[in-house]
């Protein structure tokens, strides 16, 4: 709601989803479990008694600022009387008696604060006369102050806490409907037994634990530490400190450089501080389990690299031998004994790292400069014919994963990823099934700025979204609005709401998906179509749904075994081994890992609510006072990138290929800072250089490494050819049946009139004229013909008004003629308000001879309707050819 109220966002599906998920871990729940009592009515007098409290103060704020204005007002001072004059105590009066302001300059600055403490309310050139007077006002402007810093200190914490007061309430909503659940069907989520567990042993005595075990482990083993949660710690320690009891070993393995699983409720801190306990209650019973753990503790370190050829292990000796000094909040020490030995007796050597620094305008561009740097890699492995299974590229997020292996497949070379291969990762397929959406609710702003945002990122285009969907959704037909911006066109939704799911899909991808080159995602989104049909009954919205419900697991299947580059996330690729590895560890976002936390603060304005969420944000906790648990935050979130990096480095045995940015544009990239900064610090920068390598890429010498012939079938670009180009369906209509016979001038004669006979008013020729094409009596190039020719009938200056709305428009409607007892069928009737005219088409070149028939049955028309009482009325002919329209009045 916050958000909403903030118009941060116009779709918070994502936002409630993640948060969800959150709330699934183990912090959250544990501290909000106070708030399990309190109903939702609870919550909205709460949030009401804290909304009165935050304006009060507010207001109470701007007044006391107004007041010190009238107070330097009445001495007869101005602003510039004081120190500093517009930045000074007297500017910040100012500031605050015209709010609204930024948040964080509520907070009095040095300038502000000296003037309390230090009685720094002028300059000492100031005349004596003026001196005198501020020296006379000064005590009630002091005491002001003060009340306005207490008030400010009142307002800001109030005032953050209200900006997460709705997801409080959130969480006490969906804590409610979990625990119904489980009271309704007896089954409990996975995320939580570690609570629960917790809860049952939490001050029971260890035998009491056992007990229930009936000692049945007597060693334990723990492996990847560093990645343990305090909930799990918590868990475990009473096993240990009764194994340790017994004289049993007990082991932990792990490695502070590797934990990459914070977002996961790892807590790194844990490892660091082993033998002593970290993050865990103090109580009697955690003093001599870590009494124990002191007695019985013995690190050893693992300095040996039995994985990597040796100038990989150099490199990334000195790369995170440098970069782990910039750490800070104490986590330098991770890495301050990171480096790696080459085997005595087994060494391998030779390795080769190459940095290649792109050069790019903005994030877009490097984005596609990247995707080809990639390629080029790949290709020239396969030139040395090292093995693409022995290939992987590891990245941050199943975005790029995605966006890579789409790039790789459109240029032939086979890929395998789990995360990437989905077919909802592709962004042609998202954009096509959102059309369907569309197609099936028209109206709704959701489903139209999903469209949107695929459009933009499938166009390639620069636009920004919020400006775009703004102007959009203010017109008639927003969707017309975006197609016409983007030079695209697509039959009319009437139109294809006749068709099948599968020709919709079709329709979609040849006009709006750019499908410029072959591409495996929607080939296998076409099958999924066609091989579902039986499922969805032939229903667009039920093939919808169905998409929902099925988009999660339905991904591209390749052959296992199959020579193919590896795309995953450096966290799938934790413990693993790759031949080559080429780093895209690209980072613009600078997200902290985690944004939020809890607090224990008791509020008056909160009744039974003790712990409160608060957003982590350097200014909002610099307003009241809490800059370390940013800091700290900070530190933290660089040690996960760090250590991501160390993970990706790290998996490479013979070759490290990495990709930096240099945007010009000044957006700072977290991975390629790094890398520049390695290389400035070694001396080895230089402007003009962008490609940095060390070592030698080895020579391919191990049994089996020579590529296997593999069948492989290319996907044309074509792979789906509209079905009007190769079959016609014919309805009855005369008209239809000559069309699809003949091509002489009589049919086309018809075939015009017929057109015409459909289209009241200018604006539509494009859809009528589309409509003859989709049923296969057109072709594109005749579909492209006959509008032209159309248009400029319309636009002919002694026709166009009578293509515009305002008048009743008859066509081909019949007339019966009582005195020659026949029926007659005028082309076009155009009534006004003072006027009737009759409109005739002919088709081809005006021929004289021709003409004298043409005007005596425009006038035979004429007799009928001045026999119905018309008496002011216009007769016309209208000649339709190759070089033009020419117009002749009867």
């Amino acid at each position: 709601m916050s958000q909403v109220e903030d118009e941060k966002r116009y779709d918070l599906t994502k936002n409630l989803s993640d948060f969800v998920l959150k709330q699934l871990g183990e912090d959250g729940p544990e501290n909000a479990k106070g708030l399990e009592n309190l109903s939702s009515a609870d919550f909205l007098l709460n949030i009401k008694r804290l909304q009165d409290a935050v304006f009060s103060a507010k207001e109470s704020i701007r007044e006391l600022a107004r007041q010190s204005l009238e107070i330097i007002t009445n001495a007869g001072l101005s602003i510039n009387d004081f120190s500093y004059g517009k930045t000074g105590v007297a500017g910040y009066f100012k500031r605050l008696a015209a709010w609204p302001m930024k948040e964080k300059d509520l907070i009095p600055k040095s300038r502000v604060i000296n003037a309390i403490e230090d009685d720094e309310w002028y300059s000492k050139s100031k005349e004596s006369s003026i001196k005198t007077r501020i020296d006379s006002i000064a005590p009630r402007l002091k005491k002001n102050l003060e009340a306005i810093r207490e008030k400010i200190a009142f307002y800001t914490i109030r005032r953050l806490v209200y900006n997460n007061i709705y997801e409080m309430a959130l969480i006490n909503e969906i804590r409610q409907l979990f625990q119904g659940f489980t009271e309704r069907t007896g089954k409990v989520h996975i995320s939580e037994f570690n609570k629960r567990i917790h809860r049952e042993i939490a001050g029971q005595p260890v035998p009491f634990i056992y007990e229930r075990l009936g000692r049945r482990y007597r060693y334990f083993l723990i492996d990847e530490f560093q990645d343990t949660s305090v909930l799990q710690w918590n868990n475990l320690l009473p096993l240990v400190e009764e194994s340790l009891a017994n004289g049993h070993f007990n082991m932990v393995v792990g490695d502070a450089k590797q934990a990459i699983y914070r977002f996961r409720n790892g807590e790194v801190e844990l490892f660091t501080h082993l033998p002593r306990l970290y993050g865990l209650e103090d109580t009697p019973e955690n003093a001599l389990r870590e009494q124990a753990l002191l007695q019985n503790y013995e690190q050893k370190n693992l300095k040996t690299n039995y994985r990597s050829r040796e100038e990989i292990i150099r490199f990334n000796n000195g790369f995170f031998g440098y970069s782990g000094k910039k750490l800070s909040g104490g986590f330098d020490e991770v890495y301050a004994d990171v480096e790696q030995e080459v085997p005595s007796g087994k060494k391998k050597p030779g390795g080769y790292v190459s940095m290649d620094l792109i050069s790019a305008e903005n994030a877009d561009d490097f984005r596609k400069k990247r995707l080809d740097k990639i390629l080029e890699i790949v290709e020239e492995l396969t030139g040395k014919k090292y093995p693409l299974k022995e290939i992987c590229i590891l990245t941050l997020n199943n975005k790029s994963a995605a966006e890579i292996a789409a790039h790789l497949l459109q240029h032939n070379i086979p890929v395998v990823s789990s995360e990437s291969m989905l077919l909802t990762a592709s962004p042609k397929v998202r954009l096509t099934v959102a059309f369907m959406k569309l197609l099936t609710e028209s109206s709704n702003k959701l489903f139209f700025a999903e469209f949107l945002t695929n459009l933009l990122w499938v166009r390639g285009a620069t636009e920004e979204f919020h400006l775009l969907y703004s102007k959009a959704v203010l017109q008639t037909e927003p969707l017309d609005f975006v197609l016409k911006k983007f030079g695209l066109t697509i039959p009319s939704p009437d139109i294809l709401r006749a068709h099948s799911v599968y020709e919709i899909a079709t329709e979609v991808i040849r006009n709006l998906a750019n499908t410029n080159a072959p591409d495996i995602f929607l080939q296998y989104f076409l099958d999924f179509i066609f091989e579902k049909e039986m499922t969805y009954n032939g229903s667009l919205p039920a093939f919808v749904q169905l998409w929902e419900e099925k988009k999660a697991k339905e991904s591209i299947v390749l052959p296992e075994g199959m020579d193919a580059v590896q795309v995953m996330t450096v966290h799938k690729a934790k413990g693993l081994k790759f031949g080559v590895v080429i780093a895209d560890l690209h980072d613009m976002q600078n997200r902290l890992t985690r944004s939020r936390y809890w607090e224990n603060l008791q509020l008056a304005e909160l009744e039974n609510i003790s712990s409160v969420l608060l957003k982590i944000s350097r200014d909002n906790l610099a307003m009241v006072n809490r800059e370390t648990i940013y800091e700290h935050e900070k530190a933290k979130t660089v040690l996960d990138f760090l250590n991501k990096i160390y993970v990706a480095f790290t998996r490479a045995v013979d070759a490290l290929y990495l990709t930096g940015s240099l945007l010009q544009n000044g957006k700072k990239d977290s991975f390629s800072e790094y890398l520049v900064e390695f290389i400035k610090g070694k001396g080895l920068w230089d402007e003009e250089t962008l490609h940095y390598e060390w070592g030698q890429f080895p020579e391919i010498s191990k049994t089996g490494d020579t590529l296997e012939e593999n069948e492989t079938v290319s996907l044309s670009k074509d792979f789906s050819t509209p079905w009007y180009e190769y079959m016609t369906v014919a309805p009855v209509d005369e008209v239809y049946w000559e069309a699809l016979g003949l091509s002489s001038s009589r049919t086309f004669g018809k075939l015009l009139h017929a057109i015409l006979s459909t289209i009241k008013y200018a604006a539509e020729v494009e859809q009528q004229v589309d409509a003859y094409r989709y049923t296969g009596v057109l072709d594109e190039l005749e579909t492209l013909h006959i509008k032209q020719l159309l248009k400029k009938v319309f636009a002919h200056p002694g026709l166009s008004s009578y293509y515009t709305e305002g008048a009743i428009i008859k066509t081909e409607t019949e007339l019966f003629d009582a005195e020659k007892k026949q029926f007659l069928r005028p082309d076009r009737i155009i009534i006004s308000a003072d006027k009737l005219t009759i409109l005739d088409y002919k088709t081809g070149v005006r021929e004289i001879k021709q003409e004298e028939k043409y005007k005596k049955q425009v006038n035979g028309y004429a007799a009928v309707y001045a026999r119905l009482g018309y008496q002011n009325i216009e007769k016309k002919l209208v000649y339709i050819h190759e070089t033009g329209v020419e117009v002749v009045d009867v």
